[in-house]
């Protein structure tokens, strides 16, 4: 019966998939770090300019893998003790409030007025 009541209790949460990151992370992770690892290498082979798509291929296919690998390690040890979940959220809202990324989550954001109650076209 403990069996069965553990498969139960997991089944909500998403599993680690790569060093302790779930899928979703990853991911994100992957997608950021190409754009990173693309923009690296279109600097560098404009100012080499010879071999110029070797060097965009290089630095975009194993910058990619080095940060993910690197980046999955470090959220690891960070995600230590937090709910599933809490980290894809914290990102997240952190795209959405610097870079006006589309989130996924509702964010209110209103101010009391006198009392006529709140405001939400601010």
């Amino acid at each position: 019966m403990e069996k069965h009541n553990l498969i139960i209790a997991n089944l909500d949460e998403e599993l680690p998939v790569f060093k302790g990151a779930t899928l979703p992370e990853v991911l994100v992770i992957a997608k950021y770090s190409f754009y990173i690892s693309f923009l690296v290498g279109l600097l560098i082979g404009f100012i080499l300019i010879s071999w110029m798509l070797i060097i965009v291929l290089f630095f975009s296919i194993f910058g990619t893998i080095a940060l993910i690998w690197i980046s999955s390690a470090s959220l690891k040890s960070v995600k230590r003790g937090k709910p599933p979940g809490y980290f894809m959220q914290l990102i997240d809202i952190f795209m959405f409030k610097h870079f006006q990324k589309k989130t996924y989550f509702l964010l209110k954001k209103s101010r009391w007025f006198g009392n006529r109650g709140i405001n939400q076209n601010v």
